[in-house]
């Protein structure tokens, strides 16, 4: 039997029962031991019906758990240059891992350098490890702010519990591990967070039933290109775009509103983006949780070390804009392995590039009258807004097709 996270009766099944367990654990006040053998318990069940081959996929992600965990621990107990060794090694562990289960190219790369690879498929298919971009990240956050000093009373079952927490395991939000240590421990009213939660499974069942499933036969992603007209094409851009945006959003609101039943505060990972008036706000509220990610362990370690290269050092915005194309260029590999998403990722790294240079030039050399109407009138919101929802919406286009339906998309417009 398999389930599909946030869908069918089995999942919806097991989350209420587990809520209902919970709730009955917090009133008695339960050790945290017994809520962390709980909760891991349910999310091993919920990740095992989820995953495919998830009986060699969960105990290797088990081993990993344990291995990131004491280094942690180490890192977070010891000093020493050693320190930068190990994690370095960690890390590339866990990336290796992650490019394995997440690119057919590195996978099929690897099962031949290994004649064969894990004994996963029969196949040969590639075998995708659902997640496996969130607990990688959360591994990393984990490494390097317990080298950093910034992580305390490491517990081996919270930790184990902050990994496989099912609510957040499929599709995030990337939670950091001291928030939900803390959550864990203090416990939270009870009334309150359930009749919140609720409302916001609510509105994401909306969000992604009503609105998002609705949108997606007319999207760019669902269109026969081979048929399409020009208008067709436009509209399913846009289609598109507000499809991944309630589907998204819809998947972060459940995943919020399940955490939040049992007093886990999973972070917001988006607020009104396309409201905003630049692409650097449109970030700052899309995918809020991994925007924040790649700003504190891509583009600030980047920034620091160009700082230190003599001939960038008087030059903050170039360095600045180096390190938001080679964040955005990550962003991209993120998402996925084929050319059309790095092409995507730096597409926004270019924009955010261009952006970074315009403020600067407003900044320093424009007068008092262009810097308060580029700041506070509402027509150059407007005129922001328009620009920047367009510049977004044109990303979706490189972001739903492949090279090869690109190449037919641009063969109807040019």
């Amino acid at each position: 039997m398999t389930i599909t996270p946030y869908a069918g009766t089995i999942f919806w099944l097991i989350t209420v029962i587990f809520i209902a367990c919970y709730t009955v654990f917090q009133r008695t006040q339960a050790s945290l031991l017994t809520r962390n053998c709980f909760m891991i318990s349910v999310s091993l069940l919920v990740i095992s019906l989820a995953v495919s081959n998830s009986s060699v996929l969960i105990p290797l992600l088990l081993a990993l758990t344990a291995i990131v965990y004491f280094t942690g621990r180490y890192l977070a107990e010891n000093k020493g240059i050693k320190k930068n060794r190990i994690i370095t090694v960690v890390i590339v562990m866990i990336i290796l891992f992650l490019c394995y289960f997440k690119y057919s190219i590195i996978q099929s790369f690897f099962n031949n350098l290994l004649q064969g690879g894990l004994p996963l498929s029969a196949s040969g298919q590639h075998i995708f490890f659902i997640g496996v971009s969130y607990f990688s990240f959360k591994f990393i956050h984990f490494l390097v702010e317990s080298r950093n000093g910034k992580i305390h009373d490491l517990n081996l079952l919270t930790f184990i519990n902050y990994t496989l927490f099912f609510p957040s395991f499929f599709s995030g939000p990337i939670n950091r591990y001291t928030a939900f240590a803390e959550s864990i421990a203090t416990g939270s009213d009870l009334r309150r967070n359930l009749l919140k939660g609720i409302q916001r499974i609510i509105t994401g069942l909306f969000k992604k039933i009503v609105l998002g499933d609705s949108l997606y036969p007319f999207s760019i992603a669902a269109l026969d290109i081979s048929t399409a007209r020009q208008t067709d094409i436009v509209i399913g851009v846009y289609a598109y775009m507000l499809y991944i945006y309630f589907n998204f959003s819809g998947y972060t609101d459940m995943a919020i509103g399940c955490g939040r039943m049992v007093g886990i505060d999973l972070p917001e990972n988006f607020n009104y983006p396309f409201f905003k008036r630049n692409l650097q706000q449109f970030w700052a509220n899309w995918h809020m949780s991994l925007t924040t990610w790649l700003t504190d362990y891509i583009y600030w370690p980047l920034a620091r070390k160009f700082r230190n290269i003599q001939k960038l050092r008087k030059k903050p915005v170039t360095i600045s804009n180096i390190c938001i194309v080679i964040t955005f260029l990550v962003c991209g590999l993120w998402h996925g392995d084929g050319l059309n998403f790095i092409l995507w990722g730096l597409y926004h790294g270019i924009g955010l590039a261009i952006l970074n240079g315009y403020t600067h030039f407003i900044k320093k050399h424009t007068s008092r009258n262009i810097k308060k109407f580029v700041h506070n009138s509402p027509v150059a919101y407007g005129i922001s807004n328009i620009i920047t929802f367009q510049y977004v919406a044109l990303g979706f286009l490189l972001f739903a097709c492949d090279m090869e339906k690109l190449s037919r998309i641009s063969s109807l417009f040019f």
